[in-house]
């Protein structure tokens, strides 16, 4: 019975013992097909996929001859062996997607972050236009309470005003920035 099953003929692998390249070519010619076929059904693959499946194989039977050549269903093993080899690959060309991928979006990421800073930078040049619009004085105490980040105390010290007057200057400034820029950075948005 177990010499009438081609899977556990092992006349062809035990020859990996004394010629190994004539053993070697006489198993890819007995079971390389069977081998493919078996490949391109369990995972579905091109044919290219599968050739380079079966080569891995090939290799991998012919660096372990030694050991193969004493299984005793050293066909089973080498399809597990593609079986494995299939899985490898497989993974590895998921990995190299996925980088693919990464690298895709970390590059539309910097993209992304350029056009905002590039917006950010056009945003501040309107501000700045808008506030060189409002009368000195105006513009001196906004500037300190809004981009020197001074509090409302600090702001009396340097100007020599009341609370009441700075807090009433950074309103009216406040008040007409926001309607200047009103139309202006709804289009940023």
């Amino acid at each position: 019975m177990g010499k009438s099953n081609p899977d556990n003929d092992t006349t062809y692998f035990r020859l990996l013992l004394v010629q190994p390249e004539k053993a070697l070519a006489a198993i890819e010619a007995r079971y390389g097909e069977r081998l493919k076929i078996y490949v391109q059904v369990y995972f579905q693959q091109d044919t290219e996929f599968t050739n380079t499946v079966i080569s891995e194989t090939l290799i991998i039977v012919w660096q372990k001859r030694e050991q193969v050549a004493r299984l005793d269903k050293p066909y089973f093993w080498m399809q597990r062996v593609a079986e494995n080899q299939a899985l490898y690959l497989l993974r590895k060309e998921s990995k190299h997607n996925n980088v693919a991928l990464e690298d895709e979006y970390l590059e539309m990421a910097g993209e992304e972050h350029a056009d905002r800073i590039l917006r950010a930078k056009e945003i501040e040049e309107i501000i700045n236009e808008a506030l060189d619009t409002l009368p000195r004085r105006e513009r001196e105490i906004f500037r300190a309470a809004r981009f020197d980040e001074l509090s409302n105390q600090e702001v009396m010290q340097k100007f020599n005003l009341t609370e009441q007057t700075v807090k009433n200057t950074i309103y009216r400034a406040t008040k007409k920035l926001r309607r200047m820029l009103k139309n202006v950075l709804s289009l940023f948005v």
